[in-house]
């Protein structure tokens, strides 16, 4: 359960410590499996003492101290002995296969490319989202307001349809009551009439009464034509209104259809503003990439210069302060490369 522990987390940090084959050295297998249980140290030590012994070619040495370092995550020292070991067996497919490996799971520059592309996809989609809820709020409270002006509109129309039919009833109400009264005078004249005993006196009667009638008719037809010019002149200003109803709504209509047209050119170039934003965006991060391409591309110039030096187990045995320089000099560089 421990050793599939450890080869799982091995696998996660970098290629795998190679199986041992029939035909390598017993220092060799003994290094290959120290490492494969994750005593780095120990695997290197053994490594070291194999290559001493001739126990294995210094490509294969190279192969698995590469693998050490990448466990460890020391990914120069791993790129350079798989470098190294390529130099001594160029046709080599499995170095080749684990240098490509190291640098296409390591490679900051994909990355940060891919971490640039998507923040500028969601500022970009969220910069649309906003240009959008905002149109759409700006065109829905126009609607708002026309409908309510539309609303006050046909209010009013039917306010002035009310007032003109009980204005037509009134007239109506008034013309039958002086019909009623126009038969009601006939209607007594003719009974008083019949009931004068003679003529003479029926004649001035009716004298009195025909001049009575003359003059009521008359008063009733001016009457009649005053409220006839009255209801005339209600007419006339009914229709004034209305006409005045009509082009102030025509006029709403056509203020709205302007507004219309202003926001929609309004939103067409916030639209083109976006796409230019874009594309500035896009050309400031293919800028970045550049250049950032270009200082990766520097930093591995320089730290390839780096040579690895290998001190012998009898060199290291009899000069501890000088392996121990080594050491420190090695772990600055390593940090310096991390950061």
């Amino acid at each position: 359960m421990t050793n599939h522990n450890a080869n799982s987390a091995q696998s996660s940090r970098g290629p795998a410590v190679p199986e041992t084959r029939p035909g390598n050295g017993p220092l060799f297998v003994a290094a290959a499996l120290t490492a494969r249980r994750g005593k780095y140290a120990e695997a290197s030590a053994l490594l070291r003492r194999s290559l001493e012994a001739k126990d294995c070619s210094d490509a294969q040495a190279l192969d698995l101290q590469a693998r050490i370092f990448a466990q460890q995550g020391m990914l120069l020292r791993a790129e350079s002995c798989w470098t190294e070991a390529l130099r001594i067996e160029p046709g080599n497919a499995k170095y080749a296969d684990g240098l490509a490996g190291l640098r296409r799971a390591h490679d900051p520059f994909h990355r940060v490319r891919s971490s640039l592309l998507l923040y500028s996809a969601f500022a970009i989609a969220l910069l649309g989202l906003w240009f959008a809820s905002t149109a759409y709020r700006h065109v829905r409270q126009r609607e708002e307001q026309t409908a309510g002006e539309l609303a006050k509109v046909e209010s009013s129309l039917q306010d002035i349809q009310a007032s003109s039919a009980e204005a037509q009833h009134a007239v109506g109400l008034q013309l039958q009551s002086v019909k009623n009264d126009v038969h009601q005078v006939r209607a007594d004249t003719m009974a008083s009439i019949a009931s004068l005993p003679t003529s003479s006196r029926v004649d001035d009667q009716f004298q009195r009464l025909s001049a009575a009638t003359q003059s009521a008719l008359d008063h009733l037809a001016a009457d009649m034509r005053q409220r006839d010019s009255l209801r005339a002149t209600e007419q006339a200003s009914i229709a004034a209104a209305v006409k005045a109803n009509q082009d102030q709504q025509a006029k709403t209509a056509k203020d709205l259809g302007s507004q219309i047209d202003q926001d929609a050119s309004a939103i067409a170039a916030l639209r083109s503003d976006s796409a230019t934003r874009a594309d500035a965006l896009s050309e400031r991060v293919d800028q970045s990439t550049s250049t950032l391409q270009d200082q990766i591309a520097s930093l591995r110039q320089d730290f390839g210069r780096v040579v690895w030096f290998r001190w012998p187990a009898s060199h290291q045995d009899s000069h501890p302060a000088a392996r121990k320089t080594a050491a420190t000099t090695t772990s600055a560089t390593t940090g310096q490369v991390k950061e």
